[in-house]
């Protein structure tokens, strides 16, 4: 019997293609997401790092510097401005990311679907293809049989 061939194949291919650019497209928005999480975490560490060594080092009675207090300040004010920013790309993403999941989804959906009929067809191939087998070999067994008979005659 010939070899199992699936007669769509290069369909199969192309949706295993669409489900990896999906993959790929969706880490690399999710990696954006994981960036701006890492620098939301880097400026909120800056601000408690700043306010503890100002504190820490101030002692009792001692006069403060109203223009590192007025710099110090501005710095936070910047540092949670940032964060806020980041906070509201971090929306917009996760929007995007929803988008692109649903997307995945389908392509790994659709690839699975594809991947099932493969799996189907190839059982028929090998439950064709052992019939198959079975039928030679009875005819085989069957020629054997005739000519065992035909031997047996001829020496009688």
């Amino acid at each position: 019997m010939k070899r199992f061939n699936f007669k769509l194949e290069k369909l199969l291919a192309l949706k295993e293609y669409f489900e990896l650019e999906a993959k790929l497209k969706y880490a690399a928005v999710l990696q954006k997401k994981l960036a701006l999480d890492n620098e939301n975490k880097l400026l909120e560490k800056s601000i408690l790092q700043n306010i503890i060594e100002d504190y820490s080092q101030a002692k009792t009675g001692e006069r403060l510097n109203s223009d590192k207090i007025i710099q110090e300040g501005d710095y936070t004010n910047f540092c949670l401005s940032k964060i806020g920013l980041n906070n509201l790309k971090k929306e917009k993403i996760e929007i995007e990311l929803n988008d692109l999941f649903v997307d995945l989804k389908k392509a790994t959906k659709e690839k699975k679907t594809m991947e099932i009929l493969k799996e189907k067809a190839y059982k028929k191939y090998k439950r064709d293809s052992n019939i198959e087998e079975r039928k030679r070999m009875d005819d085989i067994a069957g020629q054997f049989y005739e000519r065992n008979k035909l031997i047996k005659d001829k020496s009688l």
